[in-house]
């Protein structure tokens, strides 16, 4: 069960977080556990003891190795200009199941002083992260597409930055990185936020004499901000159990893989299905104008399918007797030889999984097995990037000789791209 607040009650053991054998923590100071001294001369001295860090908390809270990624100073920019090849942090021998990155207080001082950009997510080149640009953003999403390079399977959790900060400019650009993590979770799958800037207690004066020394923390908050961050890790992960129930195979060639089931939408199934699409935005990604309202009710449901006609085909999908997917086939018109995908969606606890691409597949499979088509299209918006990549990853491809169409949806213009995938040999 969802917790209101995901950080209450606070853990002191390792949580559900120790499902993670390997762990990395890519951040800066407050990742490393660097200390502030002061010598004789009154001069302030900074030292890297990663053994205080909160990732070295964790991993003995949880049993797990846990790699520190991390050095006092460091921004995503530097991470990925020099940092990481210089310390061979690309080593596959290091790839791990879980990364958590709290990179951004000193890219914001970067901005604030006018050396680098925050960006936007228009930065950020899906499928080549050496085509980013070198904004903030543009770098600290190279950071976790190279990364995926090396471990495909691995979750990511990264780290808004807590409340405390007393210059108005600096805090508007937390806000503004908040934002921007907020659309890397929308963008890659297995992207959590540990969203500190919204649950956690403020780092204000009184937060400061427990948890500080100097400007850095002391032993005592390393060990709090452990604490928050496996608390965050526990509630994310017990509430959404099955995203997470595979770990133990990441990074290795095994799988484990149920039958789907395909039989034909019943009108019970519509409540469930329209449950995993919340949210108008959302809702409007997956049916277009096809709904003339949202929310739209089970009723709707069955009233726009009753419409369908003879050559209209929805199906619900099942994996071990449970609704796991949803979708319909379809001849456009009065041609026969092609068969169009619409209205597929899973079960919103298991995206990230892989799921969306085996039920596109068995779609495909079942359309090329009844039916002598040619090919099979769909219509997908430019902005519902997790969409496009389940299609691309199941074979299907851009149609770039059909007419660009946009349609006006939520006081926008989405951009409607068509794709299709022709009948070959693995579908004779």
């Amino acid at each position: 069960m969802s917790r209101g607040n995901p950080l209450e009650p606070l853990i002191t053991g390792g949580g559900s977080a120790a499902i993670f054998r390997k762990i990395a923590c890519i951040g800066d100071s407050l990742a490393s556990g660097e200390f502030e001294a002061v010598n004789e001369k009154g001069e302030k001295t900074y030292h890297d003891m990663y053994e205080y860090s909160w990732g070295q908390y964790m991993a003995r809270a949880t049993g797990a190795t846990v790699y520190n990624f991390s050095r006092g100073g460091m921004s995503a920019g530097w991470y990925m200009d020099s940092f990481a090849d210089e310390k061979g942090l690309w080593n596959v021998d290091l790839a791990c199941q879980a990364y958590i990155m709290a990179l951004g207080v000193n890219d914001i001082s970067l901005v604030l002083a006018g050396e680098r950009d925050m960006g936007d997510l228009s930065d950020i080149d899906k499928k080549d992260w050496r085509k980013n640009r070198h904004t903030v953003i543009g770098d600290y999403a190279a950071i976790l597409q190279r990364y995926r390079t090396i471990e495909p399977d691995s979750f990511f959790f990264l780290m808004t930055i807590p409340r405390g900060s007393q210059d108005p400019e600096r805090s508007r650009l937390e806000d503004r990185h908040r934002e921007l993590l907020l659309g890397l979770k929308e963008m890659f799958p297995r992207v959590y936020i540990l969203d500190l800037r919204k649950y956690a207690p403020v780092y204000d004066a009184e937060f400061h004499k427990t948890y500080f020394l100097g400007g850095h923390m002391n032993p005592l908050g390393y060990l709090y901000t452990s604490r928050l961050v496996l608390t965050y890790m526990d509630s994310i992960i017990l509430d959404n159990p099955q995203a997470f129930a595979q770990v133990g195979f990441i990074g290795t060639p095994w799988r484990y893989r149920s039958a789907l089931t395909l039989r034909p939408y019943e009108s019970g199934d519509a409540g469930t299905i329209l449950s995993w699409v919340p949210g108008e935005r959302a809702f409007r990604q997956w049916s277009a104008d096809r709904y003339d309202k949202y929310p739209a009710a089970p009723e709707d449901m069955d009233a726009l399918y009753d419409r369908g006609g003879p050559g209209f085909f929805p199906f619900t999908v099942l994996e071990d007797g449970k609704i796991a997917g949803h979708f319909i086939l379809r001849f456009p018109g009065g041609d026969r030889t092609r068969m169009r995908i619409g209205f597929m969606v899973v079960d919103s606890a298991r995206r990230g999984q892989g799921l969306g691409r085996r039920i596109v597949e068995e779609a495909v499979r079942y359309a090329f097995q009844h039916w002598p088509v040619e090919k099979i299209t769909l219509g997908v918006f430019g902005n519902n990037a997790p969409a496009r990549r389940c299609y691309e990853a199941a074979g299907f491809r851009y149609d770039e000789d059909a007419e660009r169409e946009s349609l006006p949806m939520l006081g926008e213009e989405w951009e409607c791209l068509e794709m299709e995938r022709k009948r070959d040999a693995a579908n004779p």
